[in-house]
Formats: C-alpha cells, sequence, structure tokens
C-alpha cells in the first residue's frame, strides 16, 4: 500500500566523483519488496515535484531506507539529495513499482550498469538472507574498477555464499585489470544458456534494451525478463 512518510537524512556519502550513498531514516517501518522504488519530494518553482529512486537497502530495514543516487548536472532531484545534510527532512512517497522477484525455483541472473545496481542490489541480499541455494550471477558493467559500488559487499557475499557468483565488468579498463571487460551483454551471450533462468536488468534505457534483445536471442521466453529502466 503506498504511504506517506518524513524521514531525516543521517548519511550522505559521497562515494565517487558523481555518485553518492544517501540513508533516510523514516518516522515509521516501511512494508516494500526488494527492487521497488519511492517518490522523494523536491522543492520547485515555489512547490514540489516528485522524483523517483530505486530502494537500495533489503526489505529487512523497515524504517532506513538507503539510496544510490549519481550526481547528474542539471538535474534537479540528484542536485538537490547531493547537497543534502544530516538531520535534514524529507518527504517520501511508496513504494511503487513491479520489478520485484517473480521465481525462487531457479537460477537468477542480475544485470546492472553503474547506479542500476541500487535495484537488484536489495534482490539478491534478500534471497541470500532467505536461504536462496540456487546459483545467483551479478553482473555490475562500469566505466572504471573506481565505479564498482559496493564492492566489498558483493566479494564478502561471494565469500560466504558459494552460490554468489560476482562478476563485475568494465568497458575502459586500466592496465592492471584482469576481470572482464567489455560490455554486460556480451558477457551474457558468452556465458549464459538459457536453462529456466529468470533474469533481472537495471540501468539506463539503452542497457537495458541491448541486454533484453540479448536474453531472448538465449532463448529466454518473456515472462523470464523482468526490468527497470532508469531515465
Amino acid at each position: 500500500m503506498v504511504e506517506r512518510f518524513q524521514g531525516d537524512v543521517i548519511e550522505n556519502t559521497q562515494i565517487t566523483k558523481d555518485v553518492y550513498v544517501l540513508k533516510v531514516k523514516l518516522d515509521k517501518n516501511i512494508d516494500f519488496k526488494a527492487g521497488q522504488f519511492v517518490n522523494i519530494e523536491i522543492p520547485f518553482e515555489g512547490g514540489k515535484k516528485q522524483k523517483s529512486y530505486s530502494i537500495a537497502s533489503p526489505p529487512l530495514q523497515k524504517n532506513v531506507l538507503e539510496f544510490c543516487i549519481k550526481k547528474v548536472d542539471g538535474g534537479l532531484g540528484s542536485t538537490y539529495l547531493y547537497n543534502t545534510f544530516v538531520g535534514q527532512k524529507l518527504n517520501l512517497l511508496g513504494p511503487f513499482g513491479a520489478f520485484i522477484l517473480k521465481d525462487h525455483s531457479n537460477d537468477a541472473v542480475f544485470v546492472a550498469t553503474g547506479t542500476g545496481i541500487a535495484g537488484v542490489k536489495p534482490m539478491i541480499e534478500d534471497l541470500l538472507e532467505n536461504g536462496y541455494k540456487k546459483k545467483i550471477y551479478l553482473v555490475f558493467g562500469v566505466r572504471y574498477e573506481e565505479d564498482i559500488y559496493y564492492r566489498n559487499l558483493f566479494e564478502e557475499l561471494a565469500k560466504k555464499h558459494k552460490n554468489f557468483i560476482f562478476i563485475p565488468t568494465l568497458s575502459k579498463p586500466g592496465n592492471g585489470w584482469k576481470g572482464e571487460k567489455g560490455y554486460v551483454q556480451n558477457w551474457i551471450k558468452n556465458e549464459i544458456s538459457y536453462n529456466g533462468h529468470h533474469v533481472y536488468i537495471c540501468g539506463l534505457v539503452p542497457m537495458v534494451e541491448a541486454v533484453t534483445k540479448t536474453c531472448v536471442e538465449l532463448g529466454f521466453p518473456q515472462e523470464h525478463i523482468h526490468m527497470e529502466k532508469y531515465v
């Protein structure tokens, strides 16, 4: 059920030159599913606009929401939230969205680029917290090694859970990079053969469409392809 919430900013941490993690403590618990988003009210021309942001924290956290946001030049919401301070109050509405876990009976493939990781991170955490035993792949595409947000978290999860496979892939790798290179759809095309998997894709429209096309070519039925497009 969609509700209104007031929250206090409890953390605003810049993690790269243009990406920050914002944490907001709500005035009451929120009941949401991993993958959903909320709208945050942003002051605009004497009124307010609502901007949508994926909840990057798992549903186990009921009254503290985390967001991973890229500061976009001229972006109304991302610039305003970038400049928020600890203790500042925000108004939020939600939860919204149908980008949620659909199936728990087979291997799952998660594909994200950039801050699209915010949409799939809580899904993976939710599955692992609930004892999911099938394989979980996370293919995370960014340009540079320093852009691998939540890297420590995912590497620790991979050590703790043998069924979780973390695949960061760089489109502009440095000389010392020994991991995967290129675009996420190329890894999917070369490494995944459809066997009942569900795939969850989150990020900018061109990537989502490219990965969807690749999955269709590999034989994924449309009902096994789930996506959240960022614009």
